[in-house]
């Protein structure tokens, strides 16, 4: 309109998206920026856009511009906070049209959670979790299924970074969601729930809890059962253990029992599984005939050995089969049925080379020898040593170990040569073992060859042992210091 207008104080503000693309080639994305050297990553882009804008434009007007600025990338706690921004806007927006979308948006936030993860962005995707959930909270019309969806996956996340009372707690919310809807999808997430908690509690060694969480599970199991609960075992595996920490034995029997009744109905059932539920039962057995003095229960523990070993025979698992002969002969031995014990022992006997049966062996020597049965208990030892000996790397300190004992056989039947020898040679394999590393029983054999020179009235060379037992001792002091200390003085 024939206006005169003054530029003398005006400052002129051009923008372009010239380089937009030479950015986007670079980092991959546009819009967003990661953490690592991002302020080299804006420096590269810098000097890749001002190039370009010289390359575009001529130098006549580049040179008269007194700048050029490049906007740095925008960071995602930046993207998310103006898309909250954005989000409350439009909700408050619509809440007074009386419109309500907080549903909507707590699907949207699961949505950047889920793509946050796809991206490994962990602490974006709790973010957006916990959004999520607030806004499934705070709609008018909640949908149940939607939190509980949200609250699981992001407990989920929280166990997998070992945030363990993060994701307690937001499996205990789930859990009483879950408790107000009774479909067959809320049944079965409240089993997969209830497990996911009752693992936590065994691992937290919390008794009472393990106990409320895994019977809550167990009577879900029997009440709601569903082809898919196979997978819960583990459930009676842990409610036995509990029960039988808290001296509650006839609890922990019943769900031994459940899980022998199980493996009856299995098609396929291997035999080290009865060997684990009969040892498991046996173990019971043991521990309330020590508290209750109820003998008759170790004649329970043989009947499951029995039971179990024909299916170890099949499978061939050798070792079990071991381990489950031995324990039937403790049994026996228990009860004091001697003859039923030894029949044990010679099957025993001929099993093949494994370390199970060496163990076996001394252990069947120091029962009969405590039976004053020297003869029969040299024969057990002089078989461990044959085998450990035939064993392709057999322990020096086995080897010393049984050699000692066999050496105290000798000696109660006054055969003092003969247990010197094997004292000294058990002396040499327990020197090759420790290096001089301290172990008790090193002194205490030191004080066994002591005890041989005693019997025979040789009090020099009682001495001699009895001090160099107690001053290998002294160097590692503990209770057996005292023990050698005491006979010494004696």
């Amino acid at each position: 309109n024939g206006r005169k207008v003054s530029f003398k104080n005006t400052v002129v503000i051009m923008t372009s998206n010239i380089g937009a693309s030479l950015i986007s080639n670079n980092k991959g994305s546009i819009g967003f920026s990661g953490d690592n050297s991002e302020n080299a990553r804006n420096e590269k882009n810098r000097k890749l856009v001002i190039e370009e804008v010289k390359k575009t434009f001529k130098p006549e007007l580049v040179n008269r511009i007194d700048e050029l600025i490049v906007f740095d990338l925008l960071t995602k706690d930046e993207i998310k906070e103006i898309t909250n921004n954005l989000l409350e806007n439009v909700k408050k927006r619509l809440n007074e049209k009386n419109i309500e979308i907080d549903s909507y948006l707590g699907n949207y936030a699961y949505a950047l959670a889920e793509a946050f993860l796809e991206e490994n962005d962990i602490y974006s995707a709790i973010y957006m979790y916990k959004n999520s959930i607030y806004y499934h909270n705070n709609t008018k019309h909640v949908i149940p299924e939607d939190y509980i969806y949200t609250t699981h996956a992001l407990a989920n996340l929280y166990l997998e970074l070992d945030s363990i009372p993060q994701a307690q707690s937001l499996y205990l919310k789930e859990l009483d969601e879950l408790k107000k809807l009774q479909d067959t999808l809320s049944i079965t997430n409240r089993k997969i729930v209830l497990s996911i908690l009752g693992n936590i509690f065994v691992q937290q060694l919390d008794t009472t809890q393990v106990l409320s969480t895994l019977n809550e599970l167990d009577y879900l199991l029997c009440t709601q059962p569903d082809v898919r609960d196979s997978v819960y075992d583990w459930i009676h595996w842990e409610l036995a253990f509990t029960y039988s920490d808290l001296k509650q034995y006839d609890n922990s029997a019943k769900h031994y029992l459940c899980l022998w009744d199980k493996l009856k109905r299995k098609q396929i059932a291997y035999g080290s599984e009865y060997i684990a539920i009969a040892n498991g039962l046996s173990t019971l057995y043991f521990l309330k005939a020590d508290s209750l003095f109820y003998a008759n229960e170790y004649k329970k523990s043989i009947v499951e050995y029995n039971n179990a070993l024909p299916f170890t025979q099949i499978i061939q698992d050798t070792s079990m089969y071991v381990v489950s002969l031995n324990n039937l002969w403790e049994a026996y031995v228990s009860l004091n049925l001697l003859s039923s014990a030894d029949s044990i022992m010679n099957i025993l006997i001929q099993q093949p080379l494994v370390y199970h049966t060496i163990r076996s062996l001394g252990n069947c020597g120091t029962s009969v020898l405590s039976r004053k049965d020297y003869n029969t208990a040299i024969l057990f030892y002089k078989e461990k040593l044959n085998r450990l000996q035939r064993a392709q790397n057999f322990s020096n300190e086995e080897y010393a170990y049984a050699l000692s004992s066999l050496a105290n056989c000798y000696q109660y039947q006054q055969k003092f040569e003969i247990s010197d020898s094997l004292n000294l040679l058990s002396l040499k394999y327990y020197g090759q073992q420790y290096c001089g590393r301290y172990n008790e029983d090193y002194a205490f054999l030191l004080s066994n060859i002591a005890s041989s020179y005693l019997r025979k009235k040789d009090t020099v060379q009682y001495l001699n042992y009895q001090i160099e037992a107690v001053d290998y001792a002294r160097k590692h002091p503990n209770s057996h210091t005292f023990i050698l200390l005491v006979n010494l003085a004696s």
